[in-house]
């Protein structure tokens, strides 16, 4: 019984967080495109296209999405923050760099800025597998 508390425990801190922090990232990145899209209306005389500009928001939003489901992940395998933040940024980093390798750049993250549609199934299965692979390292760390 009480295994089974400290599971759905885990699960709701692991999701919560997931959620809240990318509900913040999703108001401020499209509240962000959105001022710069008036912006830009306002300097070219209204020859940008508000769709355009939402598509594009979304794919940076996914990408800062992929972003925040590998720090998840890797803070479940770091007891110190530190760690956890380094080795996301050198996994973002190198995934960066690897999309400079061949065809490699429709199937990374940063490949979702140049509109690439091919990424968007590559980048929600990882979203969702870091995110798996954190409740699961959480629930054998404290049910040890």
């Amino acid at each position: 019984m009480l295994i089974s508390i400290l599971i759905y425990f885990i699960l709701g801190i692991v999701l919560e967080k997931f959620f809240l922090y990318g509900f913040i990232i999703l108001i401020f990145t499209f509240l962000g495109f959105l001022i710069n899209f008036y912006y830009g209306g306002l300097l070219f005389s209204g020859e940008l296209y508000l769709n355009y500009v939402l598509k594009k928001a979304g794919f940076v939003y996914l990408l800062l999405l992929f972003n925040l489901s590998l720090a998840l992940c890797t803070s479940a395998f770091f007891k110190k923050g530190v760690g956890a933040g380094f080795a996301a940024l050198i996994c973002s980093y190198t995934l960066n760099t690897l999309s400079y390798v061949g065809n490699l750049k429709d199937y990374v993250p940063s490949g979702l800025l140049s509109s690439s549609n091919s990424a968007l199934f590559s980048v929600s299965i990882a979203i969702a597998l870091f995110v798996f692979i954190a409740i699961i390292r959480l629930n054998k760390r404290f049910l040890r």
